[in-house]
């Protein structure tokens, strides 16, 4: 088993999928997360729907937001407006469980509470074909002199590192 390959966070994915400078900006150890208000209800929002599962499941480098007593993984949202990025996480999660540790686990669950919402998410063959190349270009973002450029989006406005960009 070799462990170089799976550095990469879920958060890593989930940017990769929305903003490659976020993607460069974070994986540089620069986070603005914990001060962002849209980040803190989010995980109030966590912390009040899913008070009494295993939260928080640390394996290496992931960080599965709760796993429930048959062992299936739940990502939890604040809203679906990211629901490409959300299913990319947790694909990766599913993916990194299969590669590393043999463990099939069928599908793994989106949830957003605020909107009473699950979705079911499965990892494909494609996927798992995909995964390999998307880690690469995370390795050549995140390994780059160049920060990638603002990508003037109107999710920009919401997002904790807006005024790191815009300043």
């Amino acid at each position: 088993m070799i462990f170089e390959d799976c550095r990469l966070t879920g958060m890593q994915l989930n940017y990769y999928s929305i903003c490659k400078r976020k993607l460069y900006i974070y994986s540089k150890g620069v986070s603005f997360e914990s001060e962002n208000e849209m980040v803190k209800m989010g995980k109030a929002i966590e912390n009040m729907a899913y008070r009494d599962k295993n939260k928080n499941l640390q394996i290496n480098n992931i960080n599965v937001d709760f796993v429930d007593d048959c062992m299936l993984l739940s990502e939890v949202k604040k809203s679906d407006k990211m629901r490409g990025a959300d299913t990319l996480q947790l694909k990766y999660y599913l993916y990194y469980l299969r590669k590393y540790y043999d463990t099939i686990i069928e599908y793994g669950v989106l949830r957003y509470p605020d909107l009473n919402k699950t979705e079911k998410v499965y990892l494909s063959k494609e996927d798992e074909q995909l995964f390999p190349i998307m880690m690469k270009e995370i390795d050549d973002i995140i390994n780059s002199d160049i920060c990638p450029p603002v990508i003037n989006n109107k999710i920009c406005k919401k997002c904790a590192y807006h005024d790191f960009c815009y300043i």
